[in-house]
């Protein structure tokens, strides 16, 4: 190795240590197959990447991944390569994202339970909505239950309101729960942690 070599492999090294990480969210999704976890995470460590958080699942045959990373801004355009190489027969978003500010707001879990029907959903976030609810994580899931005559219809939320308009929200989402037949558990604060 010559000295002008040695050189840029230096300041190469000397501007890794000193920058900063970026949080990266990242979205990928599509045919699922072995090893897309594997093949991520090793993409994102050879690019000195960390995973801060994600969600993975699979849903009707595809696989959807969604990843919080931090990654060095240097690094970003060689491990977005490298990603859609990897995933050309996926879909890859990837965008820069900011610390969230410190509020008021404090997490309660729901949960409903009740027979499937068309516009459950929208009408329960648009109730959250509405009394100034914010969505931090929602799963849903339709199962048969054929001794019900019916297919069961489950959601869990995580969700972000201002305890003063707690019992407001409470009140919105029980009458959508009678709208559609739905047990709806009291919303109780979280105990999920960060």
């Amino acid at each position: 190795m010559n000295a002008r070599t040695l050189s840029r492999a230096i300041g190469q090294v000397r501007r890794m240590s000193t920058e900063k990480p970026s949080k990266v969210l990242v979205s990928l999704a599509g045919p699922d197959r072995v090893g897309i976890v594997k093949d991520f995470s090793s993409v994102l460590h050879k690019s000195h990447g960390n995973v801060e958080e994600s969600r993975m699942a699979q849903l009707g045959g595809e696989f959807a991944m969604i990843s919080l990373v931090s990654i060095r801004p240097s690094e970003l355009a060689d491990f977005r390569s490298e990603l859609k190489g990897i995933f050309s027969d996926s879909s890859l978003a990837m965008r820069e994202t900011t610390e969230s500010q410190p509020t008021r707001m404090k997490e309660y879990a729901l949960e409903i339970d009740g027979p499937d029907s068309i516009g459950i959903v929208a009408e329960i976030t648009q109730s959250l909505s509405k009394k100034g609810g914010s969505i931090k994580s929602l799963d849903t899931e339709t199962v048969p239950a054929p001794f019900a005559g019916f297919d069961l219809f489950r959601m869990k939320a995580i969700i972000d309101i201002e305890p003063e308009h707690l019992e407001e929200l409470q009140d919105a989402v029980k009458a959508v729960g009678d709208k559609f037949g739905l047990d709806i558990a009291s919303l109780t604060e979280s105990t999920t942690t960060k």
